[in-house]
């Protein structure tokens, strides 16, 4: 199941929509393609949270390094409350353990 997201680049002000997919066979824990504006991510894998706010970096900023999306998801994922990154897993359907 899809689930569009828009989000604007750093070299375009315009919004451009990318596509969550859940593909439980990836074998990373996301992936991104820009052609088809789709983010694939498999939850099989583990930190569903920090993988969501990886590949949106990917989506925002195409040409910062692995390295600076890797810092830069770990501090804002540390910013997150319960509520928001619970928030996030629902965006792409999946629903948040229990406490």
């Amino acid at each position: 199941m899809k689930k569009p997201t828009q989000r604007k680049t750093e070299t375009n002000s315009r919004p451009v929509r990318f596509y969550r997919v859940i593909d439980r066979n990836l074998k990373s824990f996301g992936q991104i393609d820009y052609t088809k504006q789709t983010m694939k991510l498999n939850p099989a894998k583990g930190d569903m949270v920090n993988t969501i706010i990886h590949e949106d970096l990917h989506a925002k900023y195409p040409k910062k390094s692995e390295e600076w999306v890797r810092k830069r998801a770990k501090k804002e994922e540390g910013k997150l409350s319960i509520t928001q990154a619970q928030h996030l897993l629902t965006l792409i359907g999946l629903r948040p353990r229990s406490q």
